[in-house]
């Protein structure tokens, strides 16, 4: 069980750093601020709350986050979120990605 959930939280980094290597930087900083990974229960609580600390609007358009399982891509059947198009995220402000029940 502590292997699983280690292997989850290390997924979620590597998923953060596919995030930040991905975007271009403004002048604001946009972190992982809050996240609930999949405990392996039946229930959809997952969730990854975005908060821009910075001073500036960032535009997270286009923004994917990946929702994978220990299965490598391509073969796992999990769906990715992309961030709409037109998205800033202003200072102070959060981006909550999770299923309906969580926001």
């Amino acid at each position: 069980m502590r292997r699983a959930k280690a292997s989850r939280a290390a997924m979620l980094f590597a998923a953060t750093l596919g995030i930040s290597s991905i975007a271009p930087w403004a002048s604001g900083a946009i972190v992982i601020n809050e996240f609930t990974y999949d405990d392996g229960s039946t229930d959809d609580r997952e969730f990854i709350e975005l908060y821009n600390n910075g001073g500036a609007a960032v535009d997270i358009s286009g923004w994917v986050v990946r929702n994978s399982d220990t299965v490598a891509p391509p073969t796992d059947n999990n769906a990715d979120f992309t961030i709409p198009a037109a998205t800033s995220l202003a200072p102070g402000a959060y981006w909550v990605i999770g299923q309906t029940g969580v926001l």
